[in-house]
């Protein structure tokens, strides 16, 4: 006689937060910065399940999620060193990205041009001699919001510094940019309104979800931009018109009472930002060329002798950029160029007359501004009962505890991997929420888990590299999640 069993099966669901999670029970840490951990410990009712009759299988989902991502960092970068200044209260992190400016540009046939110095007039000294490349690492000044050991700690353990939205990521761009042409000028032997600091002027920016690179002229009397096909040739040939019917004004010389004097085409200079590969994956979408530096051709200088030669690489750039040879050049000869007349107004020292110059846009229609998040999913774990576990590659970043990381396993049940439709999505919540059951492929738990008492809910999110980092959570926010269980009795 065949015995047959009966299974019935229940549903319930459980609700949880951060805001109501205890510190008594190990909920609501803190970091040094004062931001909550997004992880919900919790103790299940004595009542959840029929103590009287025995479980054949227990069936776990999570139906819904709110995640906060006011916290969480778009990008990050790797820290080289960090420098104290004057008082305990500023530093400077020197990561180990490298922005500069190169005064050549690669032709459609991949050589670099120009060949002779007199095509960049602005980047030789009073000699005629090329300016010495002076490579840095991009900085960024810290404000510190806590004791200066405890973040000097951090940053010792992380190695990272993390940008809290676009506009913090372009910043650092930007600085870098600009205190590449202050390095790369201060030699200069050519003359400009307010000195070569800060004459020449270019910045990213985020305009209709894309990133566009502006230049603005505060004073010099040569048109210094990266090479572009609205007023240049690729093959070094920049002069006005190359690619166009007419001449283009890019300043008028006005009268103090606003009358126009003058106009002026100034002579175009064209040079390459380049960077190293940590910069590079900061905006990975850009139009980027690689370019071996043991590759680079030596030149002559003009009238020079036969046995004048100069190194055609960029000396001593394996030695600051970690041996890598490589740099990246930004290709900006095929971005379209929108020119924005009198953009800037200056004044000479007497008063008597000031300049309108003509400013311009290079656009990147093609890339898309979400590419600068380095978010590549988001997962939520569940420690303290059995179960079988979902796979997931995560790269470990603890060089001490490698070997012991392989034999470890992250108990994840769920993740999410996001889809932003524009930048503001970034800094909003993230809501998922998930109604069917048994077509869903529910995480199976063992029949006696929901008698365990230590059980503990945690967000991460995952970067592009694989690595594993914690939500965090402004006071103010909480992450709310609900569970449902499928409970199966004999």
């Amino acid at each position: 006689m065949e015995e047959k069993q009966l299974t019935d099966r229940i549903y319930f669901r459980a609700n949880f937060s951060t805001s109501t999670t205890p510190e008594s029970s190990g909920g609501q840490q803190k970091d040094d910065d004062d931001n909550v951990i997004a992880e919900i410990p919790l103790q299940l009712p004595t009542n959840t399940i029929d103590i009287h009759h025995p479980i054949k299988n227990i069936e776990m989902m999570l139906t819904k999620l709110q995640i906060p991502l006011s916290c969480i960092p778009v990008n990050n970068t790797p820290v080289d060193t960090v420098i104290m200044l004057d008082t305990d209260h500023e530093l400077n992190l020197l990561s180990k990205g490298i922005i500069r400016i190169w005064p050549f540009w690669l032709s459609t046939q991949g050589t670099v041009e120009p060949v002779e110095w007199d095509a960049n007039p602005i980047f030789v000294d009073g000699d005629q001699i090329p300016v010495e490349h002076c490579i840095l690492p991009a900085q960024r000044p810290a404000t510190l919001s806590m004791p200066y050991r405890e973040y000097v700690r951090q940053l010792a353990v992380h190695e990272e510094y993390y940008f809290k939205d676009i506009n913090n990521l372009l910043a650092f761009i930007n600085a870098g940019i600009a205190q590449a042409f202050k390095d790369c000028l201060k030699s200069s032997s050519i003359p400009m309104i307010g000195g070569n600091n800060s004459t020449l002027r270019y910045s990213f920016s985020v305009e209709n979800d894309s990133i566009k690179l502006t230049y603005n002229n505060f004073g010099s009397p040569y048109i210094v931009v990266p090479c572009t096909e609205a007023i240049s040739s690729r093959d070094g040939n920049s002069s006005w018109g190359v690619n166009s019917n007419s001449n283009r004004c890019m300043y008028k010389v006005c009268k103090k009472d606003g009358e126009i004097e003058s106009f002026n085409s100034p002579e175009i200079v064209n040079f390459s930002i380049i960077v190293n590969k940590y910069i590079r994956d900061l905006l990975p979408c850009l139009p980027w060329i690689k370019v071996d530096n043991r590759d680079l051709a030596n030149w002559r200088p003009t009238g020079g002798t036969q046995t004048e030669v100069h190194p055609g690489h960029i000396q001593d750039w394996e030695a600051y950029n970690y041996d890598d040879p490589y740099f990246y050049v930004l290709d900006t000869f095929d971005a379209p160029v929108d020119f924005h007349n009198d953009d800037v107004q200056l004044f000479d020292e007497h008063q008597y007359n000031h300049i309108l110059t003509t400013s311009m846009d290079y656009r990147f229609p093609s890339v898309d501004v979400l590419s600068l998040i380095n978010i590549s999913s988001f997962i939520v774990t569940f420690d303290g009962v059995s179960m079988i576990q979902q796979n997931f590659p995560v790269n470990i970043t603890n060089v001490a505890n490698k070997s012991a990381s392989l034999a470890t396993s992250i108990p994840i049940i769920e993740v999410y991997y996001p889809i932003w439709n524009s930048v503001r999505d970034i800094s909003g919540d993230m809501i998922i929420s998930k109604d069917a059951f048994t077509n869903a492929a529910p995480i199976l738990l063992g029949p006696d888990s929901l008698r365990e008492r230590n059980l503990k809910f945690k967000l991460h999110y995952v970067t592009n590299d694989g690595t594993l980092h914690a939500v965090k959570l402004l006071p103010s926010k909480q992450v709310s999640l609900q569970i449902c269980y499928s409970i199966r009795y004999i």
